[in-house]
């Protein structure tokens, strides 16, 4: 869309515009992903961030896994909840921290539910 075209529009209308345009940016992400696009799926990832649609850091992080880089994905995740100011409940366990797999394979199973 054009930046002449949102003359159109009042603020308030430019807004919720904003809006519709990231989200189909996000749908437009998750399908290209899925369907195996990954440089369409990372273009309209960027263009939902540059509208400031609301999450989304999840399709990003979905991409980055997607790529074949779980851990980045993960600290992408952490990153992005620590910026938005969203709580981690205390009793989540951080497997990462061992650099024992034995270890790490061990609380996994403690804390199965």
């Amino acid at each position: 869309m054009s930046a002449n075209s949102y003359h159109i529009f009042s603020e308030r209308d430019a807004d919720g515009l904003n809006a519709v345009i990231g989200r189909a940016w996000l749908s437009t992400a998750k399908i290209a992903r899925k369907a195996g696009h990954a440089q369409t799926a990372y273009s309209a990832m960027l263009q939902a961030q540059r509208t400031d649609t609301p999450y989304s850091f999840i399709q990003s992080a979905k991409l980055v896994k997607a790529s074949g880089e779980p851990l980045r994905a993960l600290q992408e995740l952490n990153k992005a909840l620590e910026k938005t100011n969203i709580s981690i409940p205390s009793d989540v366990v951080d497997l990462t921290l061992d650099a024992d797999p034995e270890i790490t394979k061990m609380r996994a199973k403690v804390f199965d539910y």
